[in-house]
């Protein structure tokens, strides 16, 4: 598919020639609301995106772990804000499709490692709302199809796992494989491939210091294989070696907020920082005193439970910490109300701001999170659709075929590993009516009858 023919690119090129010709926003198709835009005349924040592979919340020391170094995003909550019930898919490319999207994945996921070209990511939004875009790191959405970053809304990118999508991927860390804005390239030796990642982003935030930028930084990192750091001494263990891995995740972390203040936009640029999915389920963790299995690829608390740090300086409460539930479908409408952009008319698009948490101008309570992970093409993977609010989790009776989870009921707060569900005719009131709410979510999500811009009902 060529550049011109993406709906979203299409549309920027008729939106110019509209406008030669003298043609307003009352006039164009109603595929966006293209007139709901902010003011120009107010200066837009820019947004860093950051989101790290397979690093649950288990892993960040000021969310209660232990055993993990992570001062640079301790450091960024402190001065930003805590979430403590943010929630991913089970895996990286439904998460990466369903965050950049906003829109659950019976919707649009169709197999791994690939993104129909018919979808309207953020970085399309962005474009539209007049921010230049990057995308650096991960890239995992390229499939068999030519289709290349710029046509699903970056200016720029820096990316491994692209080129070499359909082949041999090539390394992410060491002596890496990657793809610069079309070119192919092979680091030496000893280059390491993050490194590489993190500095396009870095010089792309200096070139375009005066904004508005919106950089999209799905990293490569702590994803196996677990492999040593610049940081970490040879001969080590695994499971060191992904203490390791984490510890570089904060310390790029730490170059990117390094790198805001020395170019003074740090007040001006909105930073988010979260993981794709739970830890891989060989890592152990220690968390609040507990040992902890990483659930990677399955639909348990342990397999989408993910940090999630935000921090707009000078406009978010300090130290704040959020208990709301969050969901990877509230980005695309927290970017677009934060950027003046505007989201498609003709498609459903879940999901609901929550850019009020982190100005703290004001609230917002979603009452339910909701997953459907069933469409999934690898043998290690275990299915499951579910809702939960932030005590009680629901899984789909449908599918019962395939899903082994089908129909179980869990208080998450007694039994957050989901070992003993709640038996049908042994529940209390409060348990009858929060099962039967999570039924209704299940039954009309859909078709798209409730969504969270009408309350979530």
């Amino acid at each position: 598919m060529s550049r011109s023919s993406h709906p979203s690119q299409s549309r920027r090129e008729f939106l110019k020639r509209a406008a030669g010709a003298g043609i307003t926003c009352g006039a164009l198709p109603a595929v966006f609301d293209a007139c709901s835009a902010r003011s120009t005349t107010q200066r837009k924040p820019n947004v860093v995106l950051i989101m790290a592979d397979d690093m649950g919340y288990e892993c960040v020391a000021s969310n209660g772990g232990e055993g993990y170094e992570t001062p640079n995003l301790d450091a960024l909550a402190a001065e930003g804000v805590r979430f403590t019930n943010c929630y991913s898919t089970p895996l990286c490319t439904p998460s990466r499709v369903q965050i950049m999207t906003g829109r659950y994945n019976q919707r649009n996921y169709e197999h791994f490692g690939w993104m129909n070209p018919a979808e309207i990511t953020f970085g399309q939004m962005m474009q539209d709302a007049g921010y230049v875009t990057a995308v650096c790191g991960k890239w995992q959405l390229r499939g068999s199809t030519e289709m290349m970053p710029r046509e699903f809304g970056f200016d720029e990118h820096c990316l491994w796992q692209f080129t070499h999508v359909g082949s041999e991927l090539g390394s992410r860390y060491w002596a890496p494989q990657y793809e610069v804005n079309g070119e192919s390239r092979n680091g030496g030796d000893d280059i390491y491939g993050p490194d590489v990642y993190c500095q396009y982003l870095l010089d792309f935030l200096e070139r375009n210091k005066d904004g508005p930028f919106f950089a999209y930084y799905p990293m490569c990192l702590p994803h196996d294989p677990y492999v040593r750091t610049p940081n970490s001494p040879p001969g080590q263990e695994r499971a060191v070696y992904f203490r390791d891995m984490v510890a570089y995740v904060d310390e790029l972390v730490g170059r990117i907020v390094g790198k805001l203040n020395d170019l003074g936009i740090h007040d001006d640029t909105i930073l988010l920082f979260t993981a794709d999915n739970g830890t891989g389920r060989s890592i152990s963790s220690v968390f609040e005193g507990r040992t902890l299995q990483g659930g990677k690829g399955t639909p348990t608390h342990r397999g989408t439970h993910v940090p999630f740090v935000a921090s707009w300086k000078g406009q978010s409460p300090e130290g704040s910490v959020v208990h709301d539930l969050i969901d990877f479908t509230d980005f695309f409408r927290t970017l677009a109300e934060a950027g003046g952009g505007s989201v498609p008319t003709d498609r459903i698009v879940d999901g609901s701001s929550f850019l009020p948490h982190i100005t703290g101008q004001g609230d917002r309570e979603r009452p339910w999170v909701f997953c459907d992970f069933n469409n999934v093409d690898r043998a290690w993977l275990t299915p499951g659709r579910f809702a939960h609010d932030r005590r009680y989790k629901l899984y789909d009776e449908k599918y019962a075929d395939s899903n082994p989870r089908a129909g179980l009921f869990f208080d998450l707060q007694s039994e957050p590993d989901e070992a003993n569900p709640i038996e049908p005719g042994n529940e209390i009131a409060d348990e009858r009516a929060a099962r039967a709410a999570l039924q209704y979510v299940l039954d009309n999500i859909d078709s798209g009858a409730i969504n969270m811009e009408n309350g979530g009902g």
